[in-house]
């Protein structure tokens, strides 16, 4: 069944079409970011009729169908199916298009796709660095990539056109593109994505334990071990398809620990100053790169409507928010927005508005 649009009003029938594949959280926030920006008749195929008919009457696309062949014509094709499939639904997909398309994927490891590639498939492998904990086309938001860095590994022979058309693609969906080739991006999400994950089931698993453990479990725990709630399921597929890179930072970890044991048992406190005063500064400049983004913690009680206020007092100033962040920890330095703001001034506006209301605010 091909989902067709049925309204009285008009609406702006595009030359050109963009397929997504898969239309889960991650394909149906690709479709209905490309659909907002305009430009392309958004086609998605999924297997399950009831997200093709949310996405359809949702405005997510344009066209809908369960079969590849709805997508002949599109110029470029996005795989967002399970890490596990997207390697056959690539080749499904290439058997149906052949050259006449560039295929893209969001698969979050590269190596293993590209290197079972067709041949002279055009390819530009892609993976966005955003998300949510919850699954399904009713978790995609239009703007789940904005200012979200988005990594492009394209083939060594792909074409300079190929490459500026998905790039375009991902600037249309307001995120920010990366061009890595595939082993540095394997490597790198290694480390700062997998391992954390291996790091947080471990967490949690050593140490609640007992019903008091779960009980006095605060913030701070729980903001870090917040991804062992994540589909066990994809983590396994990702530990198979990633598993050198995954094996050599554990190892490393475990060097890490073992050094800081071998510290503290011997009371070695200048070492574990240096350790820890490292690891600080560079979870500081983490913040810092991200450039253009100004940032302000506001330290706030939890209360009903505090958010509200503070959002509704910048709004009637119309100083924009391009991210907010709750950082429910009540250990140490307490509970916090961190809200960031795309110039110094609207930051600057900002601070000044908030301190005459008497928060309490730490800048970065």
């Amino acid at each position: 069944m091909v989902f067709k649009r049925i309204k009285a009003a008009p609406r702006t029938v595009y030359d050109k079409s963009i397929g997504v594949v898969g239309l889960g959280c991650i394909g149906g926030s690709i479709a209905y970011s490309l659909s907002r920006a305009g430009g392309y008749n958004i086609i998605g195929v999924d297997n399950n009729v009831d997200t093709l008919s949310y996405a359809f009457e949702k405005d997510i696309i344009q066209l809908g169908h369960t079969d590849l062949n709805i997508l002949k014509g599109c110029e470029a094709v996005f795989i967002c199916t399970p890490i596990d499939t997207v390697s056959k639904v690539i080749d499904d997909t290439y058997k149906v298009l052949g050259t006449s398309a560039i295929i893209t994927d969001t698969a979050s490891i590269k190596g293993a796709i590209i290197d079972n590639l067709p041949k002279n498939i055009r390819f530009v492998g892609g993976h966005p660095m955003a998300g949510s904990e919850n699954g399904g086309i009713k978790a995609a938001k239009d703007y789940m990539f904005q200012n979200a860095y988005y990594v492009l590994t394209p083939l060594p022979d792909a074409s300079k056109s190929d490459i500026e058309l998905i790039t375009d693609l991902v600037e249309k969906m307001q995120a920010l593109p990366v061009i890595i080739d595939k082993d540095t991006h394997d490597l790198a999400v290694s480390k700062i994505s997998h391992l954390p994950h291996m790091v947080a089931y471990t967490l949690v698993n050593n140490s609640i334990d007992c019903d008091i453990s779960k009980t006095l479990a605060a913030g701070g725990f729980r903001d870090i071990t917040r991804i062992a709630s994540s589909p066990v399921k994809m983590w396994l597929d990702i530990i198979r398809l990633n598993k050198a890179n995954i094996m050599d930072q554990l190892k490393s970890m475990n060097q890490g620990l073992s050094s800081l044991l071998k510290d503290i048992d011997e009371d070695n406190y200048e070492q574990i100053n240096k350790l820890f005063e490292s690891a600080r500064q560079k979870r500081s400049e983490i913040d810092a790169d991200k450039g253009r983004f100004f940032l302000l913690r506001v330290y706030v009680k939890d209360v009903p409507g505090i958010i509200a206020k503070i959002t509704l007092m910048l709004y009637k100033q119309k100083i924009n928010i391009k991210n907010i962040n709750i950082e429910n920890s009540r250990e140490g330095e307490g509970g916090a927005l961190a809200i960031s703001f795309e110039s110094a001034a609207d930051k600057t506006r900002a601070l000044e508005i908030l301190r005459r209301k008497k928060f309490d605010i730490k800048t970065e």
